[in-house]
């Protein structure tokens, strides 16, 4: 007998890639790293006003919160 999550993940594959397929709903990135390897992720917890201050700092700038994290990460581990 399946269980729900295996139903479940398997019925949500199938209608992503139904979407993906129709070009419906799903926007699709293209890969950091090259296609077709998924670019992994990186999180972290930030006080509000930090986040404030890099959505500012992005928007002013005409680039994405992620783009700019990725840019600050690596000048910062560029000078370690």
């Amino acid at each position: 007998m399946r269980t729900w999550p295996d139903m479940t993940s398997q019925f949500l594959t199938g209608h992503a890639w139904s979407a993906v397929n129709q070009g419906v709903g799903f926007k699709v990135r293209p890969s950091l790293t090259g296609s077709p390897v998924h670019s992994p992720e990186v999180k972290a917890r930030v006080p509000h006003t930090l986040k404030r201050e890099l959505q500012k700092e992005a928007e002013r700038r005409g680039q994405t919160s992620s783009a700019l994290l990725r840019e600050a990460l690596e000048q910062y581990l560029k000078g370690a």
